[in-house]
């Protein structure tokens, strides 16, 4: 693991206790076996701070392949898919280390850089992600609490929000998260909505398709971007949390910044 982050921050925690905090590269690249466009089995798994990772990658594809015999040709397709994240760690006042925080430390979550397919054994390894074509996606999602009253210039440091990697079958299909880093972010209070109280929490993140993907309409890619993306939203303090006797009542939904 490298010992240079890729930026620093301070941030001020429980009793005025500054932390200085490192962000840190990770890359993910995962196999899976598929058949008729459906998923069988997950395959290896692998993980490394920078991109010497991938000649391993390449090497596993071609071994895998040997193995269970698998050609361009064959019904049976190996892929393999890179994630792209920042994650964070704390450096030690006592030895100045980073280290992985602890869960209960309130720090932020690590952040989705990117998610994308980078190679199949029927068509090799697709192009790098600054040759796609990028879209801006905006999203709403609205989340039942409970707790302290709190005014809107403080709701924003109360809740963490964080992209999730987008399904599989997605980024099969040509699709990518180019940018997860939530852009334009706003949290907004709706305290009459069904049942009790919401947030609305809104902002946007970039979105890619691959060069030579099928043709959709634009209403059929956003369908396609609000089943495979996903937007987490955490409390980051016990006064202010979720409602959880209307969960089900949580929404969210997605729409073209340049439609």
């Amino acid at each position: 693991m490298s010992n240079t982050p890729l930026r620093t921050q301070s941030i001020i925690q429980v009793q005025e206790r500054a932390l200085e905090l490192g962000w840190f590269h990770d890359l993910e690249v995962s196999f899976s076996y598929w058949h008729g466009g459906k998923l069988l089995l997950d395959g290896p798994k692998f993980q490394w701070p920078n991109e010497t990772v991938l000649e391993d990658v390449r090497d596993e594809g071609q071994r895998l392949c040997r193995i269970y015999d698998i050609s361009s040709t064959s019904s049976l397709e190996l892929l393999a898919f890179r994630v792209d994240r920042e994650v964070p760690r704390a450096k030690s006042p006592s030895d100045g280390h980073w280290h992985y925080p602890e869960r209960d430390q309130g720090l932020p979550p690590t952040l989705l850089r990117s998610c994308h397919l980078i190679w199949s054994s029927k068509t090799g390894e697709a192009p790098t992600l600054r040759d796609w074509h990028v879209r801006e996606a905006c999203f709403a999602k609205y989340v039942p609490i409970v707790g302290t009253c709190v005014g809107a210039a403080d709701l924003l440091g109360r809740f963490f929000v964080q992209t999730n990697p987008l399904a599989q079958d997605a980024m099969r299909r040509g699709l990518a998260i180019f940018d997860g880093e939530v852009s334009h972010l706003t949290i907004d209070e709706e305290p009459s909505g069904p049942g009790g109280r919401f947030i609305r929490v809104a902002g946007q993140i970039s979105i890619a398709t691959a060069p030579g993907s099928p043709r959709t309409s634009d209403a059929e890619l956003l369908d396609t971007v609000a089943l495979a993306a996903a937007i987490d939203v955490r409390p980051t303090s016990r006064d202010l949390h979720w409602d959880t006797t209307r969960l089900d009542k949580e929404q969210q939904s997605w729409s073209w910044l340049n439609p």
